[in-house]
């Protein structure tokens, strides 16, 4: 018995120790490539204040005030520390900060909120380590992101608590509090596509603008290219391999709704999507072709968060819910698969995301991915409208192969 405890004892001060090498690590790092004049707290001492923290919370068992007057004493000795920083021209404190949360993860380990303290570890040295990566996204965000944060924690943290968890129509279908988990879930996928390019830049050209552009707006990015091939007849095919690869992410963001709202159907789907998706990748593969030209295609994305926007896919998500499930108690499978069609020709997430409400209730599992299989093809479907409208002869003859391949080999796997 003494010898399990004693084993659990040094795997918990090894995992301290452990927590505080990576933060020193990166703090070393960090101070060598900077070249302070001043540095306090590295390799070495981040794991001597995790061990500290570990073994005061050890000896607070037996005296419980001992722990805190340690946590006092290292704010103390951080003040003397701040102090003489300053005159060598330092003045952050985030070396300083990060030696207070690496005691208190000592005494987290100890105290057994392992995976709170290796997570708080891994935050801790993530946030450190992203240090130039953070402030350049800083140096790109503008009021207006901040104004679309803040309306996305109100609707996610605020509003989404506070509504009903019932139905109130006859069908029994429309939650107000399902509606408006829709609604933040679909704004965080655009949220967090918009922040990533934000954070990477615009200047790494097509490729990266076509990967998260699929996970902003399809539709945006489809229509940004047509018009730009117009303009820009030299990157054609690069325009339309960008085209390509962002209607495969789509499949991929299909799949990521699903799995969140029924991880049992995101199984049975995974399979299909898999062809249509690398009938896109392998066409986009092909199109891909090393540019000599050093100029940018910025995309035309503004914030795609937006309070009234959000408020309109919930409304068109229950919509779609609510005429769905009329449609299928009226013509049976057929209203379903006439739903999904004519919804997946412009607008993919309301209709995955009521499908995966319906399955397995109002309409059967087989029948949900037949119809999900269709509205994916007729997705791709309205990109090739799109292009026939607003592109350029020379991009319709590189991308609408590609597309409407796709679009049989969903429609072909929805049909078998």
């Amino acid at each position: 018995m003494m010898t399990e405890l004693s084993l659990l004892l040094w795997q918990k001060f090894a995992l301290s120790a452990l927590i505080g090498l990576l933060v020193g690590l990166e703090r070393e790092h960090t101070q060598q490539a900077t070249e302070r004049a001043f540095s306090f707290a590295g390799i070495r001492t981040f794991p001597l204040i995790a061990l500290l923290g570990s073994t005061l919370a050890m000896i607070s068992d037996h005296q419980p005030a001992l722990f805190t007057f340690g946590f006092i004493g290292l704010m103390a000795l951080l003040l003397i520390v701040y102090t003489v920083s300053t005159r060598h021209g330092d003045t952050g404190l985030t070396t300083e900060i990060a030696v207070l949360l690496v005691y208190l993860i000592g005494g987290l380990i100890y105290w057994d909120h392992i995976w709170l303290a290796t997570a708080l570890g891994v935050l801790v040295t993530g946030l450190l380590a992203l240090r130039n990566t953070l402030h350049t996204l800083v140096a790109r965000i503008e009021r207006e992101d901040i104004y679309a944060t803040l309306k996305f924690i109100i609707i996610s943290a605020v509003v989404l608590p506070l509504l009903p968890n019932r139905t109130f129509d006859p069908l029994h279908v429309l939650n107000p509090f399902q509606l408006w988990l829709m609604v933040v879930f679909v704004s965080a996928i655009s949220f967090s596509g918009y922040l990533a390019i934000k954070l990477f830049g615009r200047s790494r050209g097509i490729w990266i603008t076509s990967l998260l552009g699929g996970v902003v707006s399809t539709t945006a990015l489809t229509l940004s290219f047509a018009e730009r091939s117009r303009a820009h007849p030299s990157l054609v095919r690069h325009l339309a391999a960008g085209i390509v690869i962002a209607s495969s992410t789509m499949y991929l963001r299909v799949l990521v709704e699903v799995l969140a709202f029924n991880p049992s159907l995101a199984g049975e789907v995974w399979g299909r999507l898999l062809l249509p998706f690398a009938v896109g990748l392998v066409s986009s593969l092909y199109l891909w072709r090393t540019t000599s030209s050093d100029e940018s295609i910025p995309s035309d994305f503004n914030n795609p968060f937006r309070l009234w926007p959000a408020i309109q896919i919930g409304l068109l998500f229950g919509a779609i819910l609510f005429l769905t499930t009329l449609a299928n108690q009226a013509l049976g499978e057929i209203g379903t698969y006439l739903a999904s069609f004519l919804s997946g020709l412009t607008k993919i997430d309301p209709i995955t995301l009521s499908l995966s409400q319906m399955a397995g209730r109002e309409i059967t599992r087989q029948v949900a991915v037949q119809a999900l299989l269709l509205a994916t093809g007729a997705n791709i479907l309205g990109k090739i409208i799109l292009l026939l409208l607003a592109g350029s002869a020379a991009l319709r003859r590189q991308a609408l192969l590609p597309l409407a391949l796709m679009a049989a080999s969903s429609l072909v796997v929805a049909a078998f």
